[in-house]
């Protein structure tokens, strides 16, 4: 404001009446409480917006934890599941190893193959190891057809029985035989000592 411009100001509210003078006043005490208020008001709107703002991102961090947790617990339940499906579960090795030479004898029969022998090597000096390697070895006289029946048996779902290697063997005017090398992983049944 200029000076001329207050003198002006200043000479009409000299010639108010102290009625007038103390209204204004009070409308303008009216209008600083009313400002108070309203800056209070928007304070706290603030405050609790920011608040509402913390809340959603740690719940959104919260729901985004657990959505990884629910993720890689799955992804560790489903290998499980793999591993037990093409396992041998059993309470002992002694039952996992009567039942992994009943498998093999079963699928060596149900290929056709001819003198089936069957051998199960001793096991791996492994103590209180809750998954350990099994193994057989099946010979029986050679034949294509047989011998792929029992390939693509071994092979199948959900059998987890993996063929290590494969010998034929000739000796002179004998028919030929073939040694098959079969290794299977043996898993400890939970809660089992």
């Amino acid at each position: 404001m200029s000076s001329s411009s207050w003198r002006t100001f200043s000479v009409k509210v000299g010639s108010w009446t102290p009625r007038e003078r103390a209204a204004v006043a009070l409308l303008a005490f009216c209008a600083s409480l009313a400002t108070v208020a309203w800056s209070q008001d928007w304070a706290l709107q603030s405050e609790q917006s920011v608040q509402n703002t913390r809340l959603q991102r740690q719940q959104a961090e919260f729901d985004l934890a657990q959505a990884k947790d629910i993720s890689v617990r799955k992804d560790i339940d489903d290998a499980v599941s793999k591993m037990r499906a093409m396992s041998i579960v059993g309470p002992s090795l002694g039952m996992a190893r009567a039942n992994f030479l009943s498998n093999v004898e079963r699928l060596a029969k149900q290929s056709g193959l001819a003198n089936i022998r069957i051998s199960l090597p001793p096991p791996d000096d492994v103590s209180d190891a809750s998954l350990q390697v099994l193994s057989a070895n099946v010979t029986a006289d050679f034949n294509w057809k047989t011998l792929s029946a029992m390939l693509e048996a071994l092979d199948a779902p959900p059998l987890g029985f993996r063929v290590e290697a494969i010998e034929r063997r000739s000796r002179g005017d004998q028919p030929s035989s073939v040694t098959l090398m079969l290794r299977a992983p043996f898993l400890k049944a939970a809660g089992q000592s």
